[in-house]
């Protein structure tokens, strides 16, 4: 139980804050691509590696005759979350510059909003997988 709640608590904030102190750089460089880089990497590492602890605790909370039930809820959660994130991604990309072919411009100031409008939402998880906790 202590491993899976060190997976769960500390899998995502490495590469949520590599992404942080390199994403608003507006360089090119190998440094910040590869800042960039390890970031995602990370980050996809992270949800990798807290995605069947996260699973496993629900089927742990949840009485055996709804466990079934309870683990293709998370799947479906998961998957409405994804395609929303993407939907309001490109919505807000497109609303913001993306798509006017005002080329890097746009490319930044997307990138810009879009870290902007997502960054509340983990700060928020975190809050309250805090106090859940208690």
């Amino acid at each position: 139980m202590a491993g899976e709640r060190r997976a769960v608590h500390r899998g995502v904030p490495p590469g949520g804050l590599a992404l942080a102190l390199v994403g608003p750089v507006h360089s090119g460089s190998v440094a910040v691509l590869l800042g960039v880089v390890t970031g995602l990497f990370l980050l996809g590492w992270g949800i990798g590696i807290t995605w069947p602890h996260l699973l496993t605790r629900v089927l742990r909370l949840v009485p055996e005759e709804e466990q079934s039930l309870a683990g293709s809820s998370v799947t479906t959660i998961r998957l409405t979350a994804t395609a929303f994130g993407s939907a309001v991604a490109g919505m807000l990309a497109n609303t913001v510059g993306f798509s006017d072919g005002s080329g890097v411009g746009g490319t930044q100031s997307a990138a810009r909003w879009l870290f902007a409008v997502f960054t509340p939402a983990p700060l928020a998880a975190l809050v309250t997988s805090r106090h859940a906790r208690r």
